[in-house]
């Protein structure tokens, strides 16, 4: 497989950087743990902000994929997030868009992007 430049590299992130039309706020939960060591999901921080973002939707039009949660068949509304370069984000943080729409990473694609950018598939999820 050909080795992609860096001059080239340079200019597919531009091109990427341009397109990034929306932006997004990722937190993460700390860890922190209560007094009796349950895990505490209200305890997060920002990992970054007003980040320049895009999301996409995965799959062919309004159809979600369908998962099992807990005994429950679902639909699963699954998009592809994409970010500048060296965006910090892991599996489980959660996308806020500026918008109000929030999204859970899913997946990190970091092997995919050729350091051209930062992407991951996420799932929207709803209040």
């Amino acid at each position: 497989m050909p080795r992609i430049s860096a001059r080239t590299i340079a200019i597919v992130q531009r091109n990427v950087n341009d397109m990034l039309t929306e932006t997004c706020t990722i937190t993460r939960e700390t860890g922190a743990r209560g007094t009796m060591g349950e895990p505490l999901h209200d305890s997060t921080e920002i990992v970054a902000e007003n980040v320049s973002c895009r999301v996409i939707r995965v799959g062919q039009g309004s159809r979600g994929q369908t998962m099992n949660v807990g005994s429950q068949e679902a639909i699963v509304e699954m998009y592809r997030l994409i970010c500048p370069v060296a965006t910090g984000f892991t599996t489980d943080d959660i996308v806020t868009m500026s918008d109000g729409r929030i999204f859970q990473v899913i997946n990190v694609e970091d092997g995919l992007t050729d350091e051209a950018f930062s992407g991951a598939i996420i799932s929207r999820v709803r209040d």
